[in-house]
């Protein structure tokens, strides 16, 4: 927020408010460390612009965080398939190799 402190203002956003609305506002402003009605509002808008942008943020990431545990649980899966087949292998058939995408027996 104190990033935006100091740069040029060019871009205007009126909206109203009723008398009753005002009079709050004003003693909002005039409890805070605002140096003006302005700069109290749109101190205000942008608060609520961080906080929208960081529920969104966090949804985000819950996302992630959820896809990641369903990837790590599909490795572990695939790990578990790929040791048992390696048992498998090892008990029953000849060594395999790994040749241009294709398991194929080695023969002796």
């Amino acid at each position: 927020m104190d990033l935006y402190k100091n740069k040029r203002r060019t871009r205007a956003i009126n909206f109203r408010l009723s008398e009753e609305e005002f009079l709050e506002l004003k003693r909002a402003c005039a409890s805070g460390d605002s140096r003006s009605l302005s700069d109290f509002a749109r101190t205000a808008v942008w608060r609520m612009v961080v906080d929208c942008l960081g529920a969104e943020s966090a949804a985000g990431a819950e996302k992630i965080e959820l896809r990641l545990s369903q990837i790590e649980q599909q490795l572990s899966e695939l790990a578990g398939l790929v040791r048992e087949s390696s048992y498998r292998t090892a008990s029953q058939e000849p060594v395999t190799k790994f040749d241009g995408g294709f398991v194929q027996k080695q023969t002796a």
